[in-house]
């Protein structure tokens, strides 16, 4: 029964991630329950094929810390992507790996997003669920969201864009010289 997807209380919770304002956005079109149902299987589905791309990645790379690279790329799109119930406190699941990655990408983007889903509290508690009142729908959840999530989408689009070279091809003895057994 755990292994099954979720389809009791815990399943149809939804708050600070792209799938809870999708969800509200279907919302205006079939009820909660579908929409709810739309929007895990949608983000589960991505989430597999994505989880199989990288693992194929590791498979064909003889780069020592590929599972660490294709672990944290799993947690961002995870978090990015998939999640369905978002806290700012899950990124440092992603800090922890491309800690000991160089400088590239990956790590740039995961620093990045640490650094922007700080606002979140501040967001929701002093912008969009007031003591004064709750900001309507869909601006209560998507204020938020767009802020750390959808910036961290268009920060990613701009890295992969980008005409500089990626930072993720420098050499591993170069970038690490911990690993370096070569010089002793």
């Amino acid at each position: 029964d755990t292994i099954s997807l979720p389809t009791n209380r815990v399943g149809n919770m939804f708050t600070g991630s792209a799938g809870a304002v999708i969800r509200q956005a279907l919302e205006q079109y079939t009820d909660t329950d579908t929409a709810a149902k739309i929007v895990r299987y949608t983000v589960i589905g991505l989430f597999g094929l994505f989880y199989l791309w990288q693992m194929w990645i590791v498979f064909k790379r003889r780069d020592p810390l590929a599972a660490v690279r294709a672990s944290a790329a799993v947690i961002l799109f995870y978090l990015l992507v998939s999640a369905t119930w978002f806290m700012a406190w899950y990124v440092t699941w992603a800090v922890v790996l491309v800690a000991v990655l160089p400088d590239g990408r990956l790590r740039r983007l995961t620093l990045v997003f640490s650094y922007l889903v700080t606002w979140e509290a501040f967001l929701y508690d002093y912008v969009t669920l007031r003591f004064d009142g709750w900001a309507p729908l869909p601006w209560r959840d998507l204020v938020p969201v767009a802020s750390y999530i959808g910036i961290a989408w268009l920060y990613t689009l701009w890295l992969r864009f980008a005409k500089s070279p990626p930072v993720d091809a420098v050499p591993l003895v170069n970038a690490v010289p911990l690993l370096d057994t070569a010089h002793g």
